[in-house]
């Protein structure tokens, strides 16, 4: 194939993914238009740093001081704050993962978390 016939192919087809939406992360064959680390930047600051913060030092204050109904409730929510994943903490507590999502979430909606 010819340069001429491949540049048309590609623009053809370049017309087609830009009409369905798709959009490319490069701004031509050597650059990308967004930098992971630019990208990250913009969703990231410090603020957000300080607010995830603020929410796992209270999660933690939690475990400390709330009444929970049992100890497979504060199990599920020491799981919880040691950053395990609800499937995680329904494996190791045999509970369905409904379960450990509802004391979660009651747990999370008593403190306003």
């Amino acid at each position: 194939m010819n340069q001429k016939k491949f540049l048309e192919l590609k623009a053809k087809w370049d017309e087609k993914l830009r009409k369905s939406g798709f959009r490319d992360i490069e701004s031509n064959e050597y650059y990308l238009k967004d930098w992971d680390s630019f990208r990250f930047q913009k969703l990231f600051t410090p603020e957000t740093f300080e607010q995830t913060k603020r929410y796992w030092e209270l999660a933690t204050q939690v475990l400390h001081e709330y009444d929970f109904k049992d100890d497979l409730e504060r199990k599920m929510w020491e799981s919880y704050i040691d950053g395990k994943t609800v499937k995680e903490i329904s494996e190791s507590t045999k509970r369905s993962k409904t379960t450990v999502f509802k004391v979660l979430a009651k747990v999370i909606k008593t403190f306003k978390l």
